[in-house]
Formats: C-alpha cells, sequence, structure tokens
C-alpha cells in the first residue's frame, strides 16, 4: 500500500473547513448541510452542501495540496486525476440542478483549492477574475477567485504536440466524442461556478504559532470553530489531534 500521508491531510483538511462552515447551522444561517454525501451519479461537489436559510444552495469540493507554491495547471480540468475534469463538473452541475436542486432558490458550486493562480497560457485563455459579487468560501480570508469563460472554452486552446501530448485543441473533449457537452449545459457550469484558490494552510499543531503564508494574509484558527476570534498571530488553521 502506498503513502496515504498526503490524503489524510486531505481530509483533515476538508474536515476542517466544512466544521468552520457547519458552525452556522446552529445559529440559523443553515437550514439542511450534507457533508461527503453524493447526491447525483458520480457527483463531483459532494464534500459539502449546504442549504441556506435563505434558499439558496451551495455545493462546495475541496482540493488539499502542500505544494501552495505551485501554480494551478490547465491539466486539472481537461484530465481527472483530481476529479476535475470539466465535462464530468458539467455532468454532475446539470444532475444536481435538474435532481436534488431543482427547487433551489438559487445555485453555487466552489472548488476550494491550495493551489496558486495559474501562470500558464492556457488558463488565462479561459478564466477571468471572479465578479465583485462572488466572496470567498469564509468570510475574511484572502483568496483569489475566479471563473472559467465559457465562450472561451468553447473556442478552445491549440496547443502543438509535446511529449506525449498530440497538437489540437486541449479542450477538444467538451464539443467532440463521446465526452461532448451541451453548450447551455457548459454555459450554465460556468454562470454557477466559482474557482477558489490560495486557500490558507493548516497545520495539526494546536498550539502553532507559524508564520503568515505567502499565498493569504487572513486564516482561522482552530478555536474560531468554538466561536472565538482567531489572533493575528494564528494565521495558518490549526486543527486539534482527535
Amino acid at each position: 500500500m502506498g503513502d496515504l500521508t498526503a490524503a489524510h491531510r486531505g481530509y483533515e483538511y476538508q474536515d476542517l473547513l466544512e466544521a468552520c462552515r457547519v458552525v452556522d447551522l446552529p445559529l440559523g444561517g443553515i437550514a439542511a448541510v450534507h457533508v461527503d454525501e453524493k447526491l447525483v451519479e458520480d457527483d463531483r461537489f459532494d464534500d459539502l452542501t449546504v442549504i441556506g436559510a435563505d434558499g439558496c444552495r451551495e455545493r462546495t469540493q475541496f482540493k488539499h495540496s502542500d505544494n501552495d507554491d505551485h501554480p494551478l495547471p490547465y491539466t486539472t480540468f481537461t484530465v481527472d486525476g483530481r476529479g476535475l475534469r470539466l465535462d464530468r463538473l458539467v455532468a454532475a452541475a446539470v444532475a444536481d440542478r435538474d435532481g436534488p436542486g431543482a427547487s433551489a432558490r438559487t445555485i453555487r458550486l466552489r472548488i476550494v483549492m491550495r493551489d496558486a493562480p495559474p501562470d500558464d497560457a492556457v488558463l488565462s485563455k479561459v478564466m477571468v477574475p471572479a465578479r465583485a459579487s462572488d466572496a470567498s468560501f469564509l468570510a475574511g480570508v484572502n483568496t483569489t477567485l475566479l471563473r472559467f469563460d465559457a465562450e472561451a472554452l468553447w473556442q478552445g486552446v491549440e496547443l502543438p504536440a509535446q511529449g506525449r501530448r498530440k497538437a489540437g485543441n486541449v479542450f477538444g473533449f467538451l464539443t467532440e466524442g463521446d465526452t461532448a457537452v451541451a453548450r447551455e449545459d457548459l454555459e450554465w457550469l460556468c454562470e454557477h461556478l466559482v474557482v477558489e484558490l490560495s486557500a490558507p494552510p493548516m497545520t495539526m499543531d494546536p498550539n502553532a504559532r507559524v508564520r503568515p503564508s505567502s499565498s493569504s494574509s487572513t486564516a482561522c484558527a482552530a478555536n474560531s470553530v468554538r466561536g472565538s476570534t482567531p489572533t493575528k498571530a494564528a494565521r495558518q488553521w490549526t486543527w486539534p489531534r482527535r
């Protein structure tokens, strides 16, 4: 069996972020919550589903990485190694929209990642800054919010052959073959999805006093889950050992 340390840290990170959000349940801001529950076939937004008291439905997927200095690569969305290939995101989003989320007042989809903002030519052509009305997953946390440009994705991005990669449109799978999606469904995903990058790191030491992360100027300490305000010294998320 391979080393599962990274996977376990990912689960712990997910637990922490979910706890920071679910604390609103007893405060009345959340009407219902589903944690780590698949609600549709091949669900790609199953980490956290929150139904707000206002009828808003928000579904979030978390992707942890200890390499927060690595820019987000375009292959994150063109191959399915991290479960984020775009055609599968479209399918899961539409299935939820037309199924469990059909009665929602509004729907928001979010992917929260530790990766740094992209610096490659491909994503710079198909991703744009999020809207002024878009907010971070946790209030007060300084992250980078991006959206996909549906028109740019539909037009695609041509790249020359390199290594095992064949020359051609790296997003061609969205418009051709068995993986093709309906253009209106792609547009709907892009209208409702926010990709949140540079999420703060965490430490397993609840007494840690750490330096600010280069990717974020704000963080949430473990005691904030219990209703306290994090100090300026606690710049990384901390989670007590069970």
